[in-house]
C-alpha cells in the first residue's frame, strides 16, 4: 500500500519495470526504474544483481551470471528475474557495447551494441565517418539462422551474407537489416516480467 499525505491510499502491487540502456554522452550503463504509481523507484546494482524498489516496496530484480564494466566494453550476462520474490524469467539473456573514440576530440568514432534471447538477437554497428548505424535483428530457429562450424562454399557464404533480406515461405521476414542515420544502440526492457529488445 502507498500512502500519500492528504490523498487516498493506493493498493500498489505491482512490481516496477526497468530498462537498461548506453549512455552514449558518458559511455557509462544507464539502468532506469519506471512505475504506473510510485513517482520514485531506487535501482541498486552489485557485480551480481540490479535491484530495482519502487515506493510501496515492489521489487524487481535481475540476477547476473557477470558483469563487465570496462574502459571501452560493457557486458552483462543475465539469468533469472524475479519480481516481489517470484521467478519471473530464467531466460539466459546477454547485452553488451563496445566503443572507440576519436583521439583529439574525444567524440565517440564507432559503436557496437548486442542483445540476445533465446529467441532473438539484435546486433548495431555505428560509424561516425558516415554518420550511420547498421541494424541487423535475427529471428532464432528460423531457417535463416545457420549453426556455427557448418561449412559453406563460396556460393553458399554469398548466400549467407544476404540472409538478412531474404524471405520465408510465408512471404514474411526471418531476418532483417536496415541502415539509419545517427547513432542507434540495443537497448533492453523488462516491463510485467517480460525481456524486451529495441534500439
Amino acid at each position: 500500500m502507498l500512502l500519500q499525505p492528504g490523498k487516498e491510499a493506493i493498493y500498489d502491487v505491482t512490481a516496477p519495470n526497468v530498462k537498461i540502456s548506453f549512455n552514449k554522452d558518458t559511455q557509462e550503463l544507464n539502468i532506469e526504474g519506471s512505475d504506473n504509481v510510485s513517482e520514485v523507484v531506487n535501482i541498486q546494482t552489485t557485480n551480481n544483481k540490479i535491484s530495482a524498489t519502487d515506493e510501496a516496496g515492489n521489487t524487481t530484480e535481475i540476477y547476473l551470471s557477470s558483469f563487465k564494466n570496462e574502459k571501452h566494453e560493457i557486458e552483462l550476462k543475465m539469468e533469472e528475474i524475479t519480481q516481489n520474490g517470484i521467478t519471473v524469467s530464467n531466460e539466459k539473456t546477454e547485452i553488451k557495447y563496445e566503443w572507440k573514440k576519436k583521439e583529439k576530440t574525444g567524440e565517440l568514432k564507432s559503436v557496437k551494441s548486442k542483445a540476445e534471447t533465446k529467441e532473438r538477437e539484435i546486433e548495431t554497428k555505428y560509424n561516425s565517418k558516415k554518420n550511420e548505424t547498421v541494424v541487423k535483428i535475427k529471428i532464432k530457429g528460423s531457417k535463416d539462422d545457420k549453426k556455427e562450424g557448418d561449412e559453406k562454399d563460396d556460393s553458399e557464404k554469398e548466400h549467407h551474407e544476404n540472409e538478412y533480406e531474404k524471405e520465408d515461405e510465408g512471404g514474411e521476414k526471418n531476418n532483417k537489416k536496415e541502415v539509419l542515420s545517427g547513432l542507434y544502440v540495443v537497448e533492453l526492457s523488462i516491463e510485467d516480467g517480460i525481456i524486451n529488445m529495441n534500439y
